[in-house]
């Protein structure tokens, strides 16, 4: 999703449990990892983000640990 305005927001609400805050020294900023169960009994780890007026949404199906690894080497150049 791409931030077309200054002034614009996107507001969602996780059913999951905040798990901890990862940062992401590579970008500066400080992200949620959600944990949350579907419908089949399957627990997925989430994220989502904002940096240079994109957002990012990240899901697995990983251990808090993995995910955590995965978050913590994100790295998002600007082109």
């Amino acid at each position: 999703i791409i931030k077309d305005y200054d002034e614009s927001s996107i507001t969602f609400k996780m059913d999951g449990e905040l798990k901890d805050i990862v940062q992401v020294e590579a970008m500066f900023i400080e992200v949620p990892v959600y944990e949350y169960e579907d419908s089949q009994g399957n627990v997925y780890m989430q994220s989502s983000f904002e940096y240079l007026n994109t957002y990012y949404s990240i899901d697995a199906m990983v251990e808090q640990e993995e995910f955590e690894k995965i978050l913590e080497n994100i790295i998002i150049k600007n082109a």
